[in-house]
């Protein structure tokens, strides 16, 4: 089933996509071609459930591979009329990375990176109801080489009792320059309520959605962090390896310690 990009990114579109449940499953249309796929791909198989590692792209063909095995890493490329482009999902390290670059005659070419996973957290009495903050930052470039074409990029966090995504388009001409690289920096985030021991889903994606030329590059990867209170750890099934962001408080009593730190530096330094 192929979405028109107009349709993918209007507000209305994306609502009913998200409410759908759209982008967890993807009706595919034609036979395996060209590229880099190497993976099983749906149908025939699909993913029942967590964790996995998943890529797909929308082109002349449209594809969706799935890593469904330790170590939920999967690096894929695909190419065709349409246009070429890469998509990496690793559970590991919480992290995505994709790149789309349209054919200029083109009217879609889509790249979405996802990775789904169940995590859990420790560190205090099982039992205890713990809040901790998720964020999903992503940053790359973009290319617009023809005045009037364009191109979206997205974001999205998941946990099914909470959502948070941020959304871009951009306009060759409107809202960016013709044939000129700009940068792109999107973030989400979502508050999470849990309990310690309890195993929870959450899943995240990146999306890049090209026509006409359009080349979005996110190889810089997007990240998701989490927040987590004092003595609080995580984990997941996907051997997720924490880059924890600590609180408020802790960045208060650190603060003036590098503060201090830089400015003795600087005092070496001049002397």
């Amino acid at each position: 089933m192929t979405q028109t990009l107009t349709a993918l990114l209007s507000g209305a579109g994306v609502r009913r996509l998200l409410a759908s449940g759209f982008f967890g499953a993807i009706v595919l249309v034609g036979a395996t071609q060209a590229g880099a796929i190497s993976q099983p791909e749906c149908p025939p198989v699909c993913a029942s459930g967590p964790p996995y590692a998943e890529v797909t792209f929308f082109a002349a063909t449209n594809h969706d591979i799935f890593q469904l095995s330790s170590p939920f890493i999967l690096d894929q490329s695909y190419s065709d009329a349409a246009g070429s482009g890469r998509g990496i999902a690793s559970l590991p390290a919480g992290e995505l990375r994709a790149t789309a670059t349209a054919d200029p005659a083109s009217a879609q070419f889509t790249v979405i990176a996802k990775g789904v996973d169940i995590f859990t957290l420790g560190g205090l009495p099982s039992g205890t109801p713990v809040t901790i903050g998720a964020t999903l930052d992503a940053a790359g470039t973009g290319l617009i080489p023809l005045d009037g074409r364009s191109g979206g990029v997205m974001i999205q966090l998941d946990s099914g009792a909470a959502q948070g995504f941020s959304q871009k388009v951009f306009q060759a001409g409107n809202q960016v320059p013709v044939n000129t690289v700009f940068p792109i920096a999107l973030s989400a985030g979502i508050p999470l309520n849990e309990v310690v021991g309890t195993p929870f889903s959450m899943d995240y994606f990146l999306r890049l959605d090209t026509n006409g030329g359009t080349n979005f590059d996110f190889l810089s990867t997007a990240h998701v962090t989490f927040a987590l209170p004092q003595g609080v750890t995580i984990s997941s099934d996907g051997s997720y390896s924490p880059a924890t962001v600590p609180e408020p408080a802790t960045v208060a009593l650190v603060a003036p310690g590098l503060l201090a730190l830089a400015a003795f530096r600087r005092w070496m330094q001049r002397a």
